[in-house]
């Protein structure tokens, strides 16, 4: 099954797509694409959507997930981190595919450790996990790996 994980930071949603399991996970694929948030809430949201759907379609993405950020502080901050996964959902709900969230905390010690012989952190687990970082990689992209290998079985 193919995993699309997602992050969003900075007008940016970052996704990485794996397949496998826990144990032995793929990196199947890995990009980002622009979504900047503007003063229409309903364009931001269709601009959200179009980038699923276009991703989605892309990857053959068989399931989702994604980081949800609480650092958000303003209210345009809020919106930009999570108005586009509020519309994921409806991308999932519509072409029938699981989606999941997760939170920073998730991504602690306890349930990251027994898949590694040493727990640096959350980014250098999913290196470990994955093999050498591919170029380009960012620790937004981690993130999207991160969400996406949680649903690994």
């Amino acid at each position: 099954m193919k995993i699309t994980g997602f992050h969003a930071s900075s007008g940016k949603i970052r996704y990485v797509t794996l397949k496998g399991t826990k144990a032995k996970p793929v990196l199947v694929s890995y990009g980002e694409r622009p979504l900047q948030l503007n003063s229409n809430r309903a364009a931001f949201a269709q601009a959200a959507r179009n980038l699923f759907v276009g991703i989605v379609a892309d990857q053959g993405t068989e399931a989702a997930s994604y980081l949800l950020s609480m650092d958000a502080k303003t209210r345009d901050q809020i919106a930009g981190l999570i108005l586009p996964f509020g519309v994921l959902c409806l991308v999932a709900l519509d072409q029938g595919f699981p989606v999941s969230e997760y939170i920073a905390a998730n991504f602690s010690k306890k349930p990251l450790s027994p898949y590694v012989s040493t727990f640096k952190d959350k980014y250098d687990f999913i290196d470990q996990i994955l093999g050498i970082p591919p170029r380009g990689w960012s620790n937004q992209h981690r993130l999207a790996a991160l969400a996406g290998w949680m649903e690994l079985k």
